[in-house]
């Protein structure tokens, strides 16, 4: 939040929001989903809620949400931090259901993994 804040006293505006947050530890799986599942859900409602509709400067501004090819591919040796991913994408999938209406969603799914 207070990221968010010193961001719009410099800039007034907020046109790309990027909603990244996580740690891979299972064996402290309730730090993992507070960090993980808590930071990125509160992410995307706030910023559909209130960054965007209050400081976007065009219609074209974006959320984009990092989740993980683990959202995607389940793995059974990470069964929390998986979860916490297909959560992720499950809400952006969903566009934030009714906090995103009237709005300009487009959403998008890069279902490819990214190589270094």
């Amino acid at each position: 939040m207070n990221a968010f804040n010193e961001t719009i006293k410099h800039y007034d505006h907020v046109d790309i929001l990027i909603n990244n947050a996580g740690i891979l530890d299972d064996s402290i799986w309730e730090r993992e989903i507070s960090v993980n599942l808590n930071g990125n859900i509160h992410g995307l409602i706030l910023g559909m809620e209130k960054f965007l509709k209050t400081y976007r400067q065009s219609e074209e501004a974006v959320i984009v949400n990092i989740s993980s090819v683990c959202g995607i591919e389940c793995y059974g040796f990470l069964p929390v931090y998986c979860s916490i991913k297909l959560a992720i994408i499950g809400m952006t999938r969903a566009g934030c259901g009714s906090r995103g209406a009237g709005t300009n969603n487009k959403v998008r799914q890069k279902r490819k993994r990214l190589d270094r």
